[in-house]
């Protein structure tokens, strides 16, 4: 009894000098001195290496010590965050220290006993470290933020079925073969090619990249397995590392793709259509959606935009139940579709019908007086190669009147589009030149009396086009719209109203002018409308600023202010669309705006149409309850509309060129001086 505890004591003795000299040796590992960071998990450490050397150097470990084992592998990751290649070096080292210092264990310690435990502790631990490992990569995917883009979202379910297979928690492995991966499909998709495209010049080497890194994925998770079920479970650890970090390489791939696509997605969108209209096969369809003529704010706008939104909704369902590539970007009041089908030829107009039937059972609205609706082949673009005619193709679809809403754009139409677009190229090169140079005239149009009295006169701008030609500002301000250059003109139209004012003084005794919402939030713009209000006061003028309600809900305070100063505010095309008549209401109520400007488009057939009388007379007597005063009826073309408005008991003015177009200054002088 003796000799045993003098042999076990020699064996605790030697054991706590080999754990000693072990650690002063491996602390000074890189993997240690960076993840023990306190004395308390140095003693911990301590202790576990010294359990288990002497569970090693005894005899034949049973299940129990396995376990155990086990469990220390598993807080190799989970307590100190130490890799696996880290935990297999420093137990090479510690065998290679074990075996250096048998001769000190004499005949303690049997060598073929102590190394089969040490190759039995490794495979203990190795196996602790990766089920722990694997449940912690599963753990961090499952917390983490959605993926950028859906593939990714899809890919990580097959990485969950991945960790539950090897956790046992499911039965069968997830496919392990890249090419019948549902990513390897998308990497052929529209999309994929459209994501891709941002790249610039490094494309070509980037899907390169992202092909490789996804099928290192599947072979990786391959190799995993096999080790796996050899159970080689250091092996298996070092392959399924290799798994998560080329998924989270390939995530980050196809992130930097898609911040570089959303910087500008319309934009970007039209290039990569640009970029591929050659290559596209006849089979290839595109799709604008608009939500129509009507694009008035407030509760209005909104119901058009969740209505634009449901009808996207329905057709890439449609288009994904029909298993047909297809890309889409929303952009403004507009839906866009490049569909792509390779095997037969796409019936879009029963697609189409479809979807509307669809929507209109669901909503009981007749979706054709809400939504346009035109689809065309993309074969028959041959003459739009550029973004910019894309552009402006897309701007007459939406408002070309003489289309119907839900119709295929014919071979012929686009060519005369194309016509129409090579003569915009040119008027838009024009307009930047005239914008660079400030070379605009101002046109004013006489707003009378019914006996024409010129009691207000409106600046309209024209565009000169060579040989003493003017160019009307509907012609060209979709142009200005369009390429955001709506702060350039009104800067331009506001300095040379400056310039006009002394000529105006004893025509009219006020001016009004149309500006757009953006100068209402440019500081230029607004020290501008200062100075031409105190120069309007010195020359005996009234200023008025011609605004839409939902402009002038928008910029409440700056017009508040200007106000105060005592700048005039009149609602412009009040009646077009579905005009905020609470909007209206909440102005009146304010003082914001005085005077209210009735829509031409709302005299359109008065002569025939009850109805239309019947709407001018309620908006007319609203105004007039509400002191709008005067009304101001545009597009009066004929004695008979006139009539008609002379006959309702309110305050009206009239413009249109039943008394006068819009004149230059010196006919204005002429006509009305």
């Amino acid at each position: 009894m003796s000799h045993s505890n003098d042999s076990s004591d020699r064996l605790s003795h030697l054991l706590d000098e080999i754990t000693l000299n072990l650690e002063r040796h491996l602390v000074q590992h890189p993997a240690l001195k960076h993840n023990v960071k306190t004395s308390e998990n140095l003693i911990q450490l301590m202790r576990s290496e010294r359990d288990w050397l002497q569970k090693v150097c005894l005899s034949t470990l049973d299940q129990a010590d396995l376990e155990w084992l086990d469990a220390q592998g598993q807080r190799l990751i989970t307590d100190f965050h130490v890799a696996i290649h880290d935990v297999f070096e420093l137990l090479d080292e510690a065998q290679h220290f074990m075996i250096s210092n048998l001769p000190k264990l004499e005949s303690l310690v049997d060598p073929a006993t102590l190394s089969t435990n040490l190759k039995k502790a490794r495979e203990a631990i190795a196996k602790g470290f990766f089920y722990a490992s694997v449940a912690q990569w599963r753990k961090h995917i499952l917390t983490r933020r959605r993926f950028a883009h859906p593939m990714m979202e899809q890919h990580k379910q097959w990485l969950f079925e991945l960790c539950d297979f090897l956790l046992g928690a499911l039965n069968t492995s997830p496919q392990m073969d890249d090419a019948l991966c549902p990513f390897a499909d998308w990497l052929n998709s529209l999309e994929a090619r459209m994501v891709i495209f941002e790249a610039n010049s490094d494309r070509e080497e980037l899907a390169h990249k992202i092909l490789l890194t996804h099928k290192q994925i599947h072979n990786e998770a391959h190799i995993t397995y096999v080790h796996w079920k050899l159970k080689e479970y250091y092996r298996a650890q070092v392959h399924f590392e290799q798994v998560m970090q080329s998924f989270l390489m390939l995530d980050t791939y196809l992130n930097d793709c898609l911040a570089e696509y959303q910087q500008n997605a319309y934009e970007n969108f039209l290039r990569f259509l640009v970029s591929q209209r050659e290559l596209i096969e006849p089979l290839h369809y595109y799709l604008v959606i608009h939500e129509g003529l009507v694009s008035s704010p407030g509760v209005f706008s909104h119901h058009k935009k969740a209505l634009l939104e449901r009808f996207k909704r329905t057709l890439l369902h449609q288009l994904e139940a029909l298993r047909i590539d297809y890309i889409s970007e929303t952009f403004q009041n507009s839906l866009h579709v490049l569909i792509g089908n390779r095997d037969e030829k796409l019936n879009q107009t029963q697609l189409m019908q479809a979807v509307v039937s669809e929507i209109e059972q669901e909503t009981e609205l007749p979706l054709d007086k809400e939504l346009r609706i035109h689809w065309f082949e993309l074969a028959h673009l041959e003459t739009f190669i550029t973004v910019d005619q894309f552009r402006i193709l897309f701007s007459y679809l939406a408002t070309d009147d003489s289309l119907t809403s839900l119709s295929p754009i014919t071979h012929s139409q686009l060519n005369h589009y194309a016509k129409k677009i090579t003569q915009d190229q040119k008027l838009l090169h024009r307009l930047q030149r005239a914008l660079e140079k400030g070379a605009f005239e101002l046109h004013f149009q006489p707003i009378v009396t019914a006996d024409n009295r010129c009691k207000l006169v409106e600046c309209l701008v024209r565009l000169p086009a060579g040989n003493g030609k003017l160019v009307e500002a509907g012609r060209f301000i979709h142009l200005v719209e369009e390429y955001q250059l709506t702060q350039q003109l009104d800067l331009i139209v506001l300095t040379l109203l400056l310039d006009a004012l002394p000529h105006l003084s004893g025509i009219t005794p006020e001016i009004s002018v149309n500006l757009y919402p953006s100068s209402f939030g440019n500081p230029a713009a607004l020290e501008r409308i200062n100075t031409l209000f105190h120069c309007c006061q010195q020359n005996g003028l009234s200023l008025i600023l011609e605004i839409t309600e939902h402009e002038a809900i928008k910029h409440e305070a700056t017009l508040q202010k200007l106000h105060k100063t005592g700048v005039k505010f009149a609602i412009d095309d009040f009646g077009s669309g579905y005009s905020n008549f609470s909007s209206l209401l909440d102005l009146a109520s304010q003082n914001t705006v005085e005077v209210v400007k009735l829509d031409g488009t709302m005299l359109d057939r008065i002569e025939s149409q009850q109805k239309r009388r019947q709407m001018i007379s309620f908006i007319t007597d609203m105004a007039r309850k509400l002191d709008l005063q005067p009304v101001i009826c545009e597009f009066v073309d004929s004695q008979t509309k006139l009539d008609i408005l002379r006959a309702m008991p309110s305050e009206l003015l009239f413009q249109g060129h039943f008394f006068s177009r819009a004149l230059s200054l010196s006919q204005l002088k002429e006509d009305y001086g």
